[in-house]
């Protein structure tokens, strides 16, 4: 039996050694909070570490969500439903709410709910629960715009289409989670 040859030595190496130096010197710093956008309490305590962390919120963009596996009204649990409409509506009011009064202060502000085609039509593939809250959402969105509108508060609702998703964590019983092929696909611009 031959003994194997070590492996080629990556030529780009010395390059991407020399692009990280590189990145490293412009590329601003990343901060992070987790946070359950469920929980108010913990909500607050992402806002209030934000403030102190990094000024003023100007610009919100929500965009939190969760489905479950099995989305037909048949297979839902009340327990399931209600997570997602406590993470997908709840916590869109949560993270709102939480920034409404410094920019009504401002008289200023932008908040961003990246929703989904199913906070405009309900679907199967969304689930009852999904559609559910993703049309709460839509809702809030919408009632809070023309409230807080005089306050110089804009609220945009953006609605993705359904796309295929390769889905790499798994369901609660550890079984990995179910997804579902799109007929309808529209493939990306070729830029060159």
């Amino acid at each position: 039996m031959a003994a194997k040859s070590a492996p080629p030595a990556d030529a780009r190496a010395p390059f991407r050694r020399r692009w990280h130096t590189a990145v490293r010197s412009w590329a601003p710093t990343v901060v992070y909070h987790s946070a359950d956008v469920s929980d108010r309490d913990d909500v607050k305590r992402l806002f209030d570490w934000a403030a102190e962390e990094l000024g003023p919120i100007d610009i919100l963009v929500n965009s939190a969500d969760i489905n479950v596996k099995n989305r037909a009204v048949s297979q839902l649990s009340g327990e399931e439903f209600d997570k997602v409409m406590q993470v997908n509506g709840s916590g869109t009011f949560n993270t709102i709410w939480a920034v409404l009064r410094q920019m009504r202060k401002r008289k200023d502000g932008l908040i961003v709910n990246l929703n989904s085609i199913a906070g405009l039509r309900a679907s199967p593939m969304a689930g009852v629960d999904y559609s559910a809250s993703k049309i709460a959402m839509t809702a809030l969105g919408i009632g809070i715009g023309n409230e807080e509108g005089g306050n110089g508060i804009r609220v945009t609702n953006v609605y993705p289409g359904e796309i295929e998703v390769f889905v790499s964590s798994a369901s609660a019983e550890g079984a990995p989670i179910e997804t579902k092929v799109i007929d309808t696909y529209i493939p990306p611009l070729d830029p060159g």
